[in-house]
């Protein structure tokens, strides 16, 4: 399976900015059991990003436990985890073999694993967090993520080949990752943590089988379409039948290698379960296709309009607004006390 990685590099000016970054980390999780190395010098502020993560679990008072090497703490405050158990380890006083003897002994693949100075020993890792001095305050903080599967544009292109996947379906799909892709760039600028490359393949796939939901007399009747291809569709929504294009989409992602891609399309369209977007790649992938109004960006008012005329019975459509400007205000609204630094709302990109 081909597959691409996301690495992205924030900085913060101070501790408690740092403390912010950690605490986003829980929001990018897709996976119940994860394994976060930290790597610095003293001081870089390792520790900093493990209280904002322990914090916005539910649990406080963390302390580097350079003296303890290891500590366990009962996660109380967030829904995937709840009842799971964070372990934090500072391997800097360990040799090589008592570190990996002290993380063997700790072992549970359904919590989180912080591991301060992890370049001591070989370690399978989720995540991998890098620290930086470019200045007296600002540190540089380089994040990997290496626990999820990102298809290339290559394999992009053989699902849409695959499902006979109508141009103008794909020309929105491709407007929409240029959105993502802006939103990504500019949260990451001010301090918000985001999977640049997989919210863009997201976004190039969010409307793969949206012919699931295609109506007769609707717009897609503009266009020709096969008996070849119509036979395919229809075999197709039969396959995933009881399911909207969102639904059915991630359920296809998930048989074809790739879960997480899968979760961050599924609550696109707000009609799975009532679920609304919670982590931020799900986020930044519902706004993205909220201000794309077929190929051209526009405001959430313009596409609004745009939805209520095209859709003017539809259950959620209050509720589509609602979540749209919900979304608006936590991402992208200016704050210095939400995020590492303070942000202008983004403006639809010239494209």
């Amino acid at each position: 399976m081909e597959s691409i990685s996301d690495t992205i590099v924030i900085r913060t000016e101070s501790a408690n900015q740092t403390r912010i970054l950690g605490s986003l980390l829980p929001d990018l999780l897709y996976n119940p059991g994860t394994t976060i190395g930290l790597i610095g010098e003293l001081g870089s502020g390792k520790t900093a990003v493990v209280q904002g993560l322990a914090g916005r679990l539910g649990i406080q008072d963390i302390q580097s436990p350079t003296y303890a090497i290891a500590m366990t703490h009962e996660i109380h405050d967030f829904e995937m985890l709840t009842g799971q158990i964070l372990e934090h380890f500072d391997l800097y006083r360990l040799t090589n073999s008592d570190a990996a003897s002290i993380l063997e002994q700790y072992d549970d693949p359904y919590g989180i694993r912080c591991i301060e100075w992890v370049d001591r020993t070989e370690i399978d890792l989720d995540i991998l967090v890098r620290f930086g001095q470019s200045a007296a305050h600002t540190r540089t903080i380089t994040i990997d993520f290496r626990d999820i599967h990102i298809p290339t544009d290559q394999e992009i292109d053989r699902f849409r080949t695959t499902v006979r996947l109508p141009d103008h379906i794909i020309a929105h799909c491709e407007a929409v990752a240029v959105m993502a892709a802006t939103l990504s760039d500019q949260l990451i600028s001010s301090g918000i943590p985001v999977r640049k490359h997989a919210v863009i393949a997201a976004a190039k796939l969010h409307d793969l089988l949206r012919f699931i939901d295609f109506k007769p007399g609707g717009s897609h009747m503009d266009i020709e379409i096969s008996t070849e291809t119509q036979n395919l569709w229809n075999e197709i929504s039969t396959t995933y039948q009881h399911m909207g294009h969102e639904e059915a989409c991630a359920q296809y992602m998930r048989t074809h290698g790739y879960p997480e891609i899968g979760t961050m399309i599924e609550p696109h369209g707000l009609t799975h379960k009532d679920t609304p977007p919670t982590t931020i790649e799900q986020k930044v992938l519902f706004y993205a296709d909220k201000r794309t109004c077929m190929t051209d960006h526009v405001s959430v008012e313009e596409r609004f309009a745009d939805f209520q005329k095209r859709y003017p019975d539809h259950p959620n459509r209050d509720r589509w607004y609602k979540e749209v400007k919900k979304i608006e205000g936590e991402l992208l609204s200016r704050s210095s006390t939400e995020s590492a630094h303070p942000r202008e709302p983004i403006e639809p990109p010239l494209c």
